[in-house]
């Protein structure tokens, strides 16, 4: 029934926070929030439509420190109930049709990953890259170690992208979201935030 605030030590209601969209009401720490609440928050009710959501990583290199790679992603997947980190998809927001991408930090840091192999070049779509750059012509980004280079180059391909969507003059607005470790792509001549 009782949180203890992070930011200011203070004990507060819970339901009083969930009905501040997750603010503290003493001090305006925002607590973490889940990808689904996000967007609950972002898009009109009822609009939103997951894209890919059957799409789990690959281990191309057969990964293995203290655990398999594999193990680590069947866990978080357990633990999530999401193949990856990634969510996709599109909504409305207060009317206007808008695409989301949103990075789930309880699925291995909000890390991203290599997913299926694509039609037109082997080894060239990855999960997340291929998504973000499909979704946004259809209209950022940490690499795992594991999945090694492959997975490395969904930066770039998530950087072009956002360039594309600068040269059409389309909107693209990056939100960095408590926790993060990565980084917003390079901003475009669109809105970046």
């Amino acid at each position: 029934m009782w949180l203890k605030c992070n930011h200011c030590r203070e004990i507060v209601y819970r339901k009083e926070v969930e009905r501040n969209n997750k603010v503290c009401p003493k001090c305006d720490y925002h607590f973490p929030i889940s990808v689904m609440e996000r967007i609950a928050l972002l898009v009109d009710l009822g609009t939103f439509k997951e894209w890919d959501a059957e799409i789990g990583p690959q281990d191309p290199l057969n990964f293995q420190d203290t655990k398999s790679y594999k193990d680590r992603v069947k866990a978080h997947q357990a633990k999530t109930g999401r193949k990856d980190a990634m969510m996709t998809g599109e909504g409305m927001m207060n009317g206007r049709r808008v695409v989301l991408c949103l990075f789930d930090f309880s699925f291995m840091g909000g890390s991203m990953g290599l997913g299926r192999w694509g039609k037109d070049l082997p080894g060239d779509r990855s999960r997340i890259g291929g998504q973000v750059a499909g979704h946004f012509g259809h209209d950022l980004r940490r690499a795992r170690m594991q999945e090694g280079i492959l997975s490395l180059m969904q930066m770039a391909k998530t950087s072009a992208a956002v360039a594309k969507l600068g040269e059409a003059k389309l909107p693209f607005i990056c939100l960095l979201a408590d926790p993060t470790f990565g980084a917003s792509p390079p901003a475009s001549p669109c809105w970046a935030m």
